[in-house]
């Protein structure tokens, strides 16, 4: 008996031992992740500790870059973005001039003028006929928002707004036109060709305008651009 009692017994610390032992461990692991939770807070805490110093440091130096700041004249502007060009190389100058007016010869000769902006062209003449002022070419007109601006500041003179698409011409803006108003789908490139060929009418021309003149961003489409293009001489 006594040694029936005395494995009992055993049995029993046995299992008190890893009782206290499971109790333990969880006890552990508790801690630990309260510990980890504590820790995860106080980085967070850190962290935004730290974005709220780095906040006022920049608000700091954007108040102090804002006291030096000085109001500038007009003068002072175009002096600070005044482009030193150097001198003018005549040689070089013509060389390239007369590069741009070889190829709009070329271009003139090989290149057909489209037959709708022909038909456009014939209708600017019927028109230009009825009216007595000057003309002002509105080029790539779009919306015809600068249209209507130019036509209401010159009432005497007739203005054409000339633009490639019909989508942009047929959204423009609601109201009507004012009546020396006149709109045209053409290429102005087409445009330029017919107008540089009738006396009559590029003598009543009095300004042309390219208020938009870099339709095309990309560098790959430098000689779409009105500058680079080789029908400019014939504008000029």
């Amino acid at each position: 008996r006594s040694s029936v009692d005395s494995s009992s017994w055993s049995v029993r610390a046995r299992d008190s031992a890893g009782a206290k032992r499971s109790r333990l461990s969880k006890k552990v692991v508790a801690w630990e992740s309260r510990r980890g939770v504590q820790s995860i807070r106080g980085a967070n805490s850190l962290f935004f500790l730290g974005r709220m110093v780095s906040i006022a440091a920049f608000l700091a130096m954007t108040t102090a870059r804002h006291k030096e700041v000085k109001v500038m004249s007009a003068g002072d502007l175009a002096e600070l973005y005044a482009i030193d060009e150097g001198p003018v190389e005549t040689a070089e100058l013509s060389r390239v001039v007369g590069r741009h007016v070889d190829k709009a010869r070329v271009y003139d000769a090989a290149k057909p003028v489209a037959r709708h902006t022909v038909a456009a062209f014939e209708a600017f003449r019927k028109r230009a006929a009825t009216h007595e002022g000057d003309i002002i070419v509105d080029g790539g007109c779009g919306r015809c928002r600068s249209t209507r601006r130019v036509s209401e500041a010159y009432p005497s003179d007739l203005v054409v707004g000339v633009d490639r698409s019909a989508y942009r011409l047929a959204h423009g803006d609601s109201p009507p036109l004012p009546a020396n108003a006149h709109v045209l789908r053409a290429e102005l490139a087409d445009f330029w060709r017919l107008l540089a060929k009738d006396d009559a009418l590029r003598r009543r021309v009095r300004h042309t305008l390219l208020l938009y003149p870099n339709p095309y961003p990309k560098r790959a489409h430098l000689k779409r651009r009105w500058h680079a293009h080789p029908a400019l001489p014939m504008l000029l």
